[in-house]
């Protein structure tokens, strides 16, 4: 066994294939990333995202509820994706999760079944457009931290999010022989 002092931040240690994959999470915001949707030069400053194995963009489960945002959050989702791609800023072949937020609010609304179909929307824009650039988009729900957690369970869906970062990592693996990291757009 290795110590805990002994382990890189951000490390991610796999018991079972004594294995320790490195899991670097980007932090920028949604404007950032925005920006390039308004000028592919701004693309230019994401090194992160040539470099990532996996690139997570998260959808704010809230503003799919809200009727006043939820044209705006789909809208900025698929400029962002489509910027990036234009703009060369993804390494080809990477995957993209695709996650919903605050799994919470959206069940206890009575807007639910809307915010399912707008976000499988997103989802299906995104596959048809871009699928023949990533390796893998796949589909998260999560609610991170519920406010209540009588319908949803804290941490719900983030157990899967994260085996699709770490599967998506050693699949890389094959075809690259530098280590790679993953980011979340937010």
């Amino acid at each position: 066994r290795d110590s805990v002092a002994s382990r890189g931040l951000g490390d991610v240690y796999k018991r079972q294939a004594g294995e320790i994959v490195s899991l670097f999470i980007g932090d920028r915001s949604g404007e950032d990333y925005l920006a390039a949707a308004d000028d592919l030069a701004n693309a230019e400053a994401f090194y992160e995202l040539r470099r990532a194995d996996v690139v997570t963009v998260l959808v704010n489960g809230e503003h799919l509820v809200s009727s006043e945002q939820r044209h705006e959050a789909v809208a900025a989702t698929q400029q962002i994706v489509e910027a990036l791609v234009e703009a060369s800023a993804f390494r080809k072949g990477c995957c993209l999760a695709i996650v919903l937020t605050k799994e919470d609010i959206v069940v206890a609304s009575k807007e639910s079944a809307r915010v399912d179909r707008d976000f499988q929307a997103l989802l299906d824009a995104i596959k048809e457009r871009h699928s023949s650039h990533f390796g893998r988009i796949e589909q998260f729900i999560v609610a991170a931290s519920p406010q209540d957690s009588t319908k949803v369970k804290r941490g719900n869906g983030v157990d899967q999010l994260s085996r699709f970062w770490l599967e998506a990592s050693i699949l890389s693996l094959i075809h690259i022989s530098e280590p790679t990291r993953r980011y979340a757009i937010s």
